[in-house]
Parts: C-alpha cells; structure tokens; sequence
C-alpha cells in the first residue's frame, strides 16, 4: 500500500475516534470512555501512523505523569540528573507538556504527520503554567550526566479527573506516544479513583509502567506496594 493511503486511512481512523470522543464528553456520565477514546485516537496517530509508514524508530520516550501535587517534575529532574523541570508546591502547576532531550539525542522524530495529534510546537521556552494545546521541547544542558543515555523525557500535566478540562487531552496525547510511563504517586493521594484508573488504562493499552512513590515514610512502604500490585 502507497504511504500517502496509509496516512489517509490512519487521518480517518483518528478522526472517527475524535468524533466518538466528543459524542461521549456531551454524555456526562460517559467522561471516562471519551478519555478511552482519546487515548485510543493518540495511539492510532502516535504509534500505528509510524509503523506503517515504516519510519525509523525515535529515541524511547518516557512519559512522567501522576495526580496532583504528586512531585512529577521532581521525579523529572531526577531522572534527568539536572534541575531542569519546573518544580512547582503549586497543585496543577504544570499545564501543557515538555520534552526533555539529551544534548546528542536528535529531534526529527516530532516532525511525522500527525504528532501529538492538535498540540503545537512552541517556538521559544515557556513556562509550565502555559495553559495552551501546545508542547515544548527543551535540551538538557551539556553539564548534566544523563544517566538514562537517548531516552525523552516529559514532563506531564496531572491526572485528576476525566472532565474535559484543557490539559487532560494534552496528558493523554503524550501517553499514547510514549513508550514507558512513570507514575507518580503520594502518600497522601496514592489511592485517589482517577489516576488509578488512568494507570489502569494504560496497562490494558500494553503501556510499560513503573510505580514511583513520594512522599511516604518507610513504615508506610508496604501498604502502598501491596495497593499497587493489585
């Protein structure tokens, strides 16, 4: 099959889902599947338009999400061994995506048909609370140890509710891309029902995902371990 039929059929698949989101968000009881359906169209443009348009594969991306006021950024800058990530007490802080790239790491790879769906890329840094459909890409500085090798990071707005608020497509978007995904989650909001059933979603979509916990003292360690392996 000629590539320009797959980008068409590929358009048109994510199109229907779009249509089958926005049928549900005028459901209110049905918020939760519309944000299946959106995950499903991120997927569709993010990971299945790629593949068959047999693209080179990008760099692993990593996607850091969680509820509020979770410590995400933090985690981010851990992982990136650099204080890059706005790191905010502010709950709900963050509002529009950002990719961290190792200085080497190249950036082609937003560049296909398609990526990230309605979100645009920002020509120039921007802070976090930017609360536009956009993302940002950002490189680490040189000086940083980058322990993670050719890995993108983002940093990724909370998870806490499956209203059709402005970020939460944004979030759902970039976990359709990536190919792992790093909960976080605290010792005071660990059990909240949305990011649970977020985290859950993203299992059943075949999502990579590693558990990381805030907050919490040591005594504590066991109850949250035994709550996340159910």
């Amino acid at each position: 099959m000629d590539p320009a039929d797959h980008r068409q059929l590929v358009s048109l698949l994510a199109a229907d889902l779009a249509w089958l989101e926005d049928h549900s968000r005028r459901q209110a009881a049905a918020a939760r599947e519309a944000g299946q359906l959106r995950l499903a169209a991120a997927l569709v443009r993010n990971v299945v338009g790629p593949f068959l348009e047999g693209q080179a594969n990008t760099p692993l991306h990593v996607a850091v999400v969680g509820g509020a006021g979770a410590g995400k950024s933090t985690v981010v800058n851990l992982l990136l061994s650099a204080p890059v990530a706005e790191a905010n007490p502010q709950a709900g802080y963050t509002r529009h995506p950002t990719a961290y790239l190792p200085p080497s790491t190249p950036s082609g790879w937003s560049g296909h048909l398609g990526f990230l769906g309605p979100l645009r890329k920002l020509d120039q840094p921007a802070r976090a609370d930017l609360d536009e459909d956009v993302y940002q890409v950002r490189r680490v500085p040189e000086s940083a140890s980058n322990p993670l090798g050719d890995v993108v990071i983002w940093d990724c707005p909370d998870m806490t509710t499956w209203a059709a608020s402005g970020y939460l497509p944004r979030l759902i978007e970039v976990a359709g891309l990536a190919d792992v995904i790093v909960y976080v989650a605290s010792d005071e909001r660990y059990n909240d029902e949305v990011p649970t059933e977020f985290v859950h979603l993203l299992i059943r979509a075949g999502k990579a995902v590693v558990i990381v916990l805030t907050k919490m003292a040591e005594a504590q360690a066991p109850q949250l371990v035994e709550h996340f392996e159910r």
